[in-house]
């Protein structure tokens, strides 16, 4: 059986592709801000709550604070 936090970190991984994509063609940056900001902020609380999973989280919030980032800076 798969462990859920490895469904919701494949979902997230999926999620995080799918808005860098996103990003070169949305008008709407302030939104995805802030649905790339909840995610972030997500796992951010979850995980110290999985240890196990501490490095591919930890990589997953890099990624999205990049993005982030990128997003802010390509917006003004």
């Amino acid at each position: 059986m798969t462990d859920p936090i490895d469904c919701r970190l494949k979902k997230s991984v999926m999620l995080l592709r799918g808005w860098r994509w996103m990003s070169l063609v949305s008008t709407q940056r302030d939104e995805a801000i802030v649905i790339l900001g909840k995610e972030a902020r997500f796992w951010v609380q979850v995980g110290p709550k999985h240890p196990e999973h501490v490095k591919q989280i930890g990589k997953l919030i890099v990624a999205y604070q990049r993005l982030i980032t990128s997003m802010k800076e390509a917006g003004t």
